[in-house]
């Protein structure tokens, strides 16, 4: 009996020898064993909060295929978010038609019909969607998501072909920078404000070498400087409606955005390629507000000298211009001396007196300052700049031994000033006092100016004879801009 038992008990440890065996085995270099299903790929993607996700229908695409994203913003209590600013971003290999935008009721962006992405080139690229109004420095709400995209087959030639009896149907031309012998660039606008920043639109037409557009070219574009951002940096042509005119084929367009108060005033460059073929286009980033181009800065000073025992203070203008000699209003101007203070250091142009794109600054000069003067006593200026959008005007004062009082004027105001020059003039200038005939009169003009050299009207005039002569002398004073004459 106790035989039979033993014997049944290697009996089992044999089967469960088997039974290992045979598991085993299915684990082998043949392929055999668990085998199952593959992992489904991550097309669905949240950040470590959740409250961002991005979803791709396909992460493996060709150059030229198209599939379809869409982001997905919860608040924190895990409820769709609405009105939440998205920006999407990938690498060169594609191209994203909705980059930025709102999430709609749903928090979906971009909503009804979803974003597209394109392959441009083959590789692969991190899709990112990024929520900034929720992003921190130390914590941005972000998801990315891989896509991989393969290069397109090679590119077949189109054969041209004639049809009897007539030119035919336009043979269509190959999508490849190959085909493009000619890159025309505009912008819209083509100012923008330094101080305001904006969007400048820029549209490449491309054309072969019969000048007829190409559609689906990749086209890299780039600018300088780097003051701003280029969206997207590549994209490929179409058919679209540029400014001013109906849709038209072979067209790119793409963005550059420049933040407020980030860009020096100054030319901007835009460049678009296709293999070897470069077009470039510029647009100006004025200074301050303005929105048109500076191109001469007029500087003034109030009093040309200034005396080192006492010093004083001086009112130093500039005034701001276009090419066309037109006043430019709220433009910032910096006033640079080597001698003395200026307060305020810049000022913004404005109407002052009349006379428009006006900036105003008081240079105070210390007693004591510093006479200059060469190696034989001459008595030398210094130069006071004033500049505005790379553009700089200069005017001299001289600082001289003695106490001659620095004159400051009247300042930044609408209100006359007093009398500080006259002018003469007479016509005819020369008149006979003897002889006969009728009497011969000459009008003689005298303008008065003030301390700003503004006209200065209701100012008494005294005019006086200083060669003798029998002639009578009738004066007639009009006192609109003083003019008074006399009958001799």
């Amino acid at each position: 009996m106790s035989r039979r038992v033993v014997g049944w008990v290697a009996g089992a440890s044999l089967l469960l020898l088997a039974g290992c065996g045979g598991g085993g085995g299915g684990g082998d270099s043949s392929g055999g064993g668990t085998g199952g299903v593959p992992t489904p790929l991550p097309n669905h993607v949240c950040d470590s909060t959740n409250r961002v996700c991005i979803s791709v229908d396909r992460l493996l695409i060709v150059v030229g295929q198209t599939v379809n994203f869409t982001v997905e913003v919860k608040n924190s209590s895990g409820a769709p978010q609405s009105g939440v600013q998205v920006v999407v971003t990938g690498g060169a290999p594609v191209d994203i038609s909705d980059s930025s935008g709102s999430t709609d009721e749903n928090g979906l962006f971009p909503g009804a019909p979803p974003g597209t992405i394109t392959g441009v080139l083959g590789g692969s690229t991190l899709i990112t969607a990024e929520v900034p109004g929720l992003s921190t420095p130390d914590s941005p709400v972000r998801a990315s998501v891989r896509v991989a995209v393969q290069g397109a087959g090679p590119t077949h030639t189109v054969t041209r072909t004639v049809t009897p009896g007539g030119p035919g149907a336009p043979t269509p031309t190959p999508a490849s920078a190959a085909s493009v012998t000619t890159i025309f660039m505009e912008t819209d606008p083509f100012v923008v404000s330094a101080q305001l920043g904006g969007t400048i639109d820029i549209y490449a037409h491309a054309f072969d070498q019969d000048n007829r557009p190409l559609n689906g070219v990749n086209l890299l574009f780039d600018f300088t400087p780097k003051s701003g951002r280029l969206i997207p940096i590549f994209t490929t042509t179409r058919r679209i409606t540029s400014p001013g005119r109906e849709p038209e084929d072979g067209v790119a367009r793409v963005q550059i955005a420049i933040p407020p108060g980030v860009a020096a005033p100054g030319t901007f460059t835009v460049t678009a390629s296709a293999g070897e073929v470069q077009g470039s286009v510029p647009f100006t980033v004025t200074a301050g507000a303005a929105t048109e181009k500076i191109e001469t800065v007029l500087a003034q000073i109030s009093d040309a000298t200034c005396g080192s025992d006492v010093g004083g203070g001086l009112t130093v203008s500039a005034v701001v211009l276009n090419a066309d000699n037109r006043p430019i209003n709220d433009v910032n101007v910096l006033f640079v001396t080597p001698v003395g203070e200026v307060i305020p250091l810049t000022a913004v142009s404005q109407p002052v007196n009349g006379q428009g794109g006006v900036a105003q600054t008081t240079l105070q000069i210390p007693a004591g300052a510093p006479v200059l003067s060469d190696d034989t006593g001459n008595i030398l200026p210094y130069t006071i700049r004033a500049r505005a959008g790379g553009v700089e005007g200069s005017v001299q004062l001289f600082i001289v031994p003695g106490r001659d009082e620095c004159r400051a004027g009247t300042g930044a105001t609408t209100e006359e000033g007093e009398a500080a020059s006259v002018t003469l003039s007479a016509s005819p200038n020369r008149i006979r006092v003897q002889g006969s005939g009728a009497r011969e009169v000459s009008t003689v003009v005298a303008t008065v100016f003030d301390n700003q050299s503004a006209r200065l009207n209701e100012a008494e005039v005294r005019f006086r004879l200083t060669s003798t002569s029998n002639a009578l002398l009738e004066v007639q004073c009009a006192c609109h801009f003083l003019s008074s004459s006399w009958g001799l």
